[in-house]
């Protein structure tokens, strides 16, 4: 009865909590990949923006400032 008690605080609705625990660096890990490539694509915006002329030195640095 110990034995079933201990296992069952290393389990969460079933699943063990070394594979839960994969499960979410797995997640975290897509989620960085994601939203890094969503600040650069803004970024390459910007730049495109600037050196096309459509804002001024000061608004590329301040909008920079923003997404950085």
């Amino acid at each position: 009865m110990v034995v079933v008690m201990w296992f069952d605080c290393w389990t969460i609705g079933g699943i063990g909590i070394i594979p839960l625990l994969l499960l979410l660096t797995i997640l975290f890990f897509f989620y960085s990949l994601f939203a890094n490539e969503k600040r650069s694509s803004s970024l390459d915006i910007l730049e495109s923006r600037y050196a096309k002329g459509e804002i001024s030195k000061e608004e590329y640095i301040d909008i920079k400032k923003d997404i950085t």
